[in-house]
C-alpha cells in the first residue's frame, strides 16, 4: 500500500512539473500560456465606418487581442463631384468625390459613351512607326506601320536588329524600363520602344567593371536571377552600373562608354542587356555577320561581345559570340571583351 502511495505521489509531481513547463508551449494556443500582454496600441484608426480598433500582443506567445476603441466616425463628408475621366468612344465619363473624413472614394459614371465610332487619324507614334490613332480621347490605336526592318541602316548613326511589330511571336513594342527619380542622375523615365539599333561601329574592348565580388543594386543577384536580361533593360543596366560605380568610387568602362556615345547627335546610347545584345544573331542569320555589309568593323566574329547583364551575382558577366550564338559568362574585372553600343526607340 504504500509503495501503491509512493508511486501515485511522483505521478502527481510529475504532472504538476509537466503543466508548470507547458505553460507557454510551441504551439501557442491560448489555453497553454498565462499571458503577458503589452499595453494597448492602435491597430486601425477609426474610418466613417468603423470604430478604432487597438490590439495588444502576448509577449510569451505572440498571441494577439484586440477591440473597439469609441465608435465610428459617422456620416462621410464627401466633396463635390469632380471629373475622373471623360467620356470615350468606348466608356462614360466618369466622376468622383472623396470623403474628407476617411478618404474613402466614390465613383459614378455619366451620361453613356461618345456613341460614336472612333474619330481616326495617321499620326507618328515614334520615329519609324504610324498608327491609326483615334481622337475621341480613348487613345485606340491600330494598323502599325513600321518604316524600318531588321538590317535596315540608319545613314550616319546605326543598324536596325530589332523590330517589335507585333508579328511572329513578338510583341508589340516593348517596355524600356526607367531608371532612378526625377532630379537623380542618370534618371530616365519608362516609355515604348518598337526598335534596337546598334551603333555602326565597334567599341575598342573594355572592362565591365575595375570591381569583383560587388552586388549591383537593381542588376541580377544571383545565377539564376534573369532580373537584367530581358529587351527593355539595357539602359536600365548602363545607369545602375553607372550611378553604383559612382557611388562606391569604382570605374565601370563598358557602361560608361557606351552611355557617352553621341553618335548621330543621339545621347540615349546604352551597354545592351543579353537578350538585346543577341539580336545582332538574327541580323547575322539574315546577313552574314560582318562579311556582307560594313558593320562593326574592328570587332571579329570570333570574338566575345560583352552585355550590361550581371551573371553569378558578384563576379561575372554574360558575353555572346556572334559566330554562334553562344552565351558565356566571362568575369568582370579580368576580361575584357567588345563592347557594342545600343539604342532603343
Amino acid at each position: 500500500m504504500k509503495k501503491m502511495l509512493k508511486t501515485f505521489g511522483i505521478i502527481v509531481i510529475l504532472t504538476v512539473i509537466g503543466l508548470g513547463m507547458s505553460a507557454c508551449k510551441d504551439d501557442k494556443t491560448e489555453t497553454s500560456c498565462s499571458h503577458s500582454y503589452s499595453d494597448w496600441t492602435t491597430k486601425t484608426e477609426a474610418t466613417c465606418a468603423a470604430a478604432k480598433v487597438e490590439k495588444r500582443v502576448c509577449s510569451l506567445c505572440n498571441n494577439e487581442e484586440t477591440r473597439n476603441e469609441g465608435e465610428p466616425l459617422g456620416t462621410h463628408s464627401y466633396s463635390s463631384w469632380t471629373t475622373k475621366t471623360e467620356a470615350t468612344c468606348i466608356a462614360a465619363k466618369v466622376e468622383k468625390r472623396i470623403c474628407a473624413i476617411c478618404e474613402l472614394e466614390e465613383t459614378q459614371n455619366i451620361g453613356d459613351p461618345l456613341d460614336t465610332a472612333h474619330n481616326y487619324s495617321i499620326s507618328e507614334i515614334t520615329e519609324g512607326v504610324t498608327a491609326k490613332t483615334c481622337n475621341n480621347g480613348c487613345n485606340e490605336k491600330s494598323d502599325f506601320v513600321f518604316a524600318y526592318s531588321v538590317g535596315d541602316i540608319i545613314p550616319n548613326r546605326g543598324i536596325i536588329t530589332y523590330v517589335a511589330d507585333g508579328q511572329s511571336g513578338r510583341s508589340l513594342g516593348f517596355t524600356v524600363q526607367g531608371y532612378g527619380n526625377s532630379g537623380d542622375v542618370g534618371y530616365f523615365a519608362e516609355y515604348t520602344a518598337y526598335y534596337l539599333e546598334a551603333a555602326p561601329e565597334t567599341l575598342e574592348q573594355r572592362r565591365w567593371a575595375e570591381v569583383q565580388g560587388h552586388l549591383i543594386p537593381g542588376l541580377s543577384q544571383n545565377g539564376t536571377d534573369e532580373t537584367d536580361w530581358g529587351i527593355g533593360r539595357g539602359r536600365f543596366n548602363t545607369a545602375a552600373i553607372i550611378a553604383d560605380s559612382v557611388a562606391n568610387d569604382y570605374t565601370a568602362p563598358a557602361a560608361s562608354f557606351c552611355a557617352a556615345l553621341t553618335t548621330g547627335g543621339k545621347q540615349d546610347w546604352f551597354l545592351p542587356s543579353i537578350n538585346e545584345l543577341l539580336t545582332i544573331i538574327q541580323f547575322s542569320e539574315q546577313f552574314g555577320f560582318p562579311e556582307t555589309v560594313v558593320l562593326w568593323p574592328g570587332g571579329p566574329a570570333q570574338s566575345a561581345y560583352i552585355s550590361s547583364s550581371s551573371s553569378g551575382g558578384r563576379q561575372g558577366v554574360h558575353a555572346c559570340y556572334t559566330y554562334s550564338g553562344s552565351l558565356d559568362q566571362i568575369q568582370r574585372l579580368n576580361h575584357i571583351a567588345f563592347n557594342l553600343a545600343f539604342r532603343a526607340f
